[in-house]
């Protein structure tokens, strides 16, 4: 007991007569000063299982979030692909259609440019050679006797 008595002898009863003289705060990094403690406050008790629960909630929306996320730019993917295959395909038929007007105008005789697009209108290409099958059958289709 009386090791207890002496440890109780040494604390101080005012607090404000032990506490350091304030530092200048501009002054921290001056020579001769240290930087003060960093001190990091970990929840205890109670509050310590209340924080773990909140890390776990926290952890679940996080993961959620990430999900999410990674959804929405594997949707737009999606999305982007299908436009770039859109606009190709009109890039495709738009410059299969100049091809037709151009080998259909071609043909020297009027009969012959009628029955070229007539002939492209029934069957609809879907390639140049297709194309190019159709004007030479427009093509020789009036020249037998």
């Amino acid at each position: 007991m009386r090791a207890r008595n002496d440890f109780l002898k040494s604390v101080p009863l005012s607090w404000g007569a032990a506490q350091a003289p304030m530092r200048n705060p501009l002054a921290l990094n001056a020579p001769g000063t240290a930087a003060p403690a960093l001190r990091i406050k970990f929840p205890q008790g109670q509050m310590a299982e209340r924080h773990g629960v909140f890390c776990a909630r926290s952890l679940a929306g996080w993961l959620l979030l990430a999900v999410a996320v990674l959804s929405l730019l594997g949707a737009i993917g999606l999305v982007l692909s299908q436009a770039v295959r859109q606009g190709d395909a009109s890039r495709r038929a738009t410059a299969l259609q100049a091809e037709v007007d151009w080998r259909c105008r071609a043909l020297l005789p009027r009969h012959q440019r009628e029955r070229c697009v007539v002939l492209v209108q029934e069957r609809q290409p879907w390639d140049s050679p297709g194309v190019q099958a159709l004007v030479h059958e427009a093509g020789s289709a009036g020249v037998g006797p």
